[in-house]
């Protein structure tokens, strides 16, 4: 398999309804194989700078919260943007809830890098408001607009740590591994 077919066949899998780290883990294996690393923090934060969606996740992306077990509640489409010249990255995720109900979650969080492929990260805050991402515009958009204390809702200070090591990234294709074992498959964000 050359390096496109594994990239490609990744893409295809992470996006299907019924994937399986099963089915993901030989072609991540396979990536890693083509994969030349980056030889400095600098070069990696250029790599990681920009928009991502989550294709995959091992584990549902707001288990922590319990928001991902409260019956009638399903996670939408789910997002990362990371900000290497600021050291921030934010996580936003869709809801839909009863009633047509739409609510949007941004986690604000500082970020350093470790040993080229580590993460830091410290969440500061929590944002869960009102409305789609789509009502705020494009990702980078409801980012921004959050950020600045757009939409109804609530917003919380977040006080927790966490790391996600890089497996894999290229310009299209991004895979982490996370601190508590969650396997990450992310695509860039058009």
């Amino acid at each position: 398999m050359t390096y496109s077919e594994a990239r490609l066949s990744l893409l295809q899998e992470a996006r299907s309804a019924q994937v399986s780290l099963l089915a993901l883990q030989p072609l991540i294996t396979k990536l890693q194989g083509f994969w030349q690393p980056p030889t400095s923090e600098s070069e990696m934060a250029k790599q990681l700078d920009g928009v991502w969606e989550l294709l995959y996740t091992s584990k549902p992306a707001l288990e922590r919260s319990g928001l991902d077990t409260l019956p009638g509640l399903e996670r939408g489409r789910t997002y990362q943007a990371i900000e290497s010249a600021s050291g921030r990255v934010f996580n936003l995720a869709d809801l839909a809830g009863p009633f047509g109900l739409k609510t949007t979650i941004l986690v604000q969080a500082k970020f350093t890098l470790s040993n080229i492929r580590r993460i830091c990260v410290q969440f500061e805050r929590t944002a869960v408001v009102t409305g789609a991402i789509a009502d705020y515009g494009s990702p980078a958009e409801a980012i921004r607009a959050i950020d600045r204390g757009a939409g109804w809702g609530v917003r919380l200070a977040t006080d927790s740590f966490g790391t996600v090591d890089t497996l894999y990234v290229d310009e299209e294709v991004r895979i982490g591994l996370g601190n508590r074992g969650t396997l990450f498959v992310l695509s860039r964000a058009a």
